[in-house]
């Protein structure tokens, strides 16, 4: 990696000249890490059970590719970005395919918006190569970039805001704006950073007023558009996971994860939050913001359903920090003689360690075991013709090509809310167990989420019958096939 120039407190760029020299190198070593990164982890014609969100988002993106309106027609839990980006890959292309296509290459997209902004911030190649390498090699993102989640998009979006941002000027700020409303219209991960970047313009009052507007306009506009699409189902779609309760169970075991898993990561960049911030320099201090709110997103897990994999969202701005301040450690040691210096070697002993310690991400990343989903979904497609509904873990009534009960994809969300008294889910949940009653669903694929619906366990017991399908899932996955007696 080149790791020249400049002074130990300087993130200042070189001469244009400088700045390109090498670049073939540049490319080829990127190329490499997309080439590693692909061959690992995306197998496109794979049926293997990812996770239940997985399967939700796909569902629904279908459904919406068949005509259906999201919150109004089919259950929104989110912001409509990740919703509104599936549709348009289904009109394209109505295979499982395209999905994983487009997961890997965002993720292909983002290690190199992470090599360019790193670039951007240090003028150097030395940094974006290593911010990029590890990026890479980030445990939560490596695994997780896989699935079809809003949580890759959001981080990339919001990362293309930083990256504009570092572009010191109005126009600059103001599609740093927009990249953020994108973002809070996907996800909203983006909010922690958003609050960090009003903090750092707030010395910088003549572009604090680009940014708000780049950021005001565009939620304005998708506040009217789904409200005119689908009134106040769109406002209870922005909140429905205000139905999952606070578990403080939950909160550990996510800190107690992404310090066994990522701590390497995470040391690395918060010392390396703390060296920019320490610099004084305005790009730097953003930088550091962006470093330790960043984290911030494992707050979210506080709510019940909400895991450790969103720690992914702080991965690229942890790389950043950490691969600048290793680069520029490594370039103020000089230049030597005989054996290199300990702080000559440090970026690649860190990128080691990175990769050492997502070893175990890498081996489940890259191994994709047939769990009998196959055979799960070809007993729905018996059982159920294709204008019947059917109740089932939204994954396997995506693969079938069947619709579910009433709007309500998500079947955790829906037993939550009729739970706490919502009336439209509660009448929904009470037309499932009549449905049930006078044995109108063709088949139901039980798994815990199904179980914990009430009067739901009841009604199969006694009016349907068990098939002789056993898969080979996790338990929190494990699914049941009933079909009426």
């Amino acid at each position: 990696m080149d790791l020249e120039g400049g002074t130990p407190r300087s993130l200042g760029p070189l001469p244009l000249a400088r700045r390109l020299a090498g670049a073939p190198i540049l490319l080829v070593a990127l190329a490499l890490l997309l080439a590693a990164y692909w061959l690992l982890v995306i197998r496109t014609g794979s049926h293997a059970y990812l996770d239940y969100v997985d399967g939700y988002y796909l569902y629904v993106a279908h459904r919406m590719a068949q005509g259906a309106a999201l919150y109004s027609g089919v259950m929104g839990v989110q912001p409509p970005g990740i919703y509104v980006v599936g549709a348009a890959l289904f009109r394209l292309h109505d295979q499982l395919a395209i999905i994983r296509v487009y997961s890997g290459v965002l993720h292909c997209v983002t290690i190199l918006m992470v090599a360019a902004t790193a670039f951007r911030a240090s003028g150097r190649r030395g940094p974006g190569l290593l911010a990029a390498a590890l990026y890479t090699f980030a445990p939560y993102g490596l695994i997780w970039s896989r699935t079809f989640d809003p949580n890759p998009l959001v981080t990339f979006l919001s990362l293309c805001s930083l990256f504009a941002l570092l572009g010191d000027s109005r126009r600059s700020t103001f599609a740093a704006g927009v990249l953020g409303a994108l973002a809070l219209l996907t996800k909203v991960w983006y909010l922690p950073v958003a609050v960090a970047t009003l903090i750092w313009l707030v010395r910088r009052r003549e572009r604090l007023a680009p940014f708000l507007a780049g950021l005001i306009v565009p939620l304005a506009l998708a506040g009217v558009i789904g409200s005119l699409g689908a009134g106040r189902d769109f406002w209870q779609g922005m909140l429905v996971q205000d139905a999952s309760p606070f578990s403080g169970t939950w909160f550990e075991s996510s800190i107690y994860h992404v310090l066994a898993d990522d701590w390497p990561l995470l040391l690395l960049g918060l010392a390396g939050t703390r060296w920019l911030w320490r610099s004084g320099a305005s790009r730097e201090r953003l930088l550091a913001l962006w470093g330790i709110w960043s984290c911030l997103v494992l707050v979210a897990t506080i709510k019940e359903g909400t895991a450790w994999p969103v720690f992914q969202f702080a991965e690229p701005f942890l790389a950043l920090s950490a691969a600048l301040m290793l680069a520029r450690s490594a370039a103020g040691a000089g230049v030597t003689r005989g054996p290199w210096t300990l702080r000559e070697l440090a970026p690649y002993i860190a990128l080691a360690l990175v990769a050492f310690v997502s070893l175990p991400s890498v081996r489940a990343a890259s191994t994709w075991p047939n769990s009998g989903e196959d055979r799960l979904v070809a007993a729905v497609r018996t059982a159920a013709a294709p204008g019947d509904q059917g109740l089932a873990p939204p994954f396997y009534l995506y693969l079938a090509g069947r619709r579910g009960v009433d709007r309500y994809a998500d079947i955790n969300l829906w037993g939550l809310q009729a739970r706490k008294g919502d009336p439209r889910a509660m009448a929904a949940l009470a037309g499932l167990v009549r449905s049930l009653d006078t044995r109108s669903i063709p088949i139901v694929l039980e798994d815990s989420r199904v179980q914990a619906l009430p009067g739901v366990s009841a009604a199969l017991e006694i009016h349907y019958r068990r098939l002789n399908l056993h898969d080979t899932l996790p338990s929190d996955r494990s699914v049941v096939a009933w079909v009426p007696r």
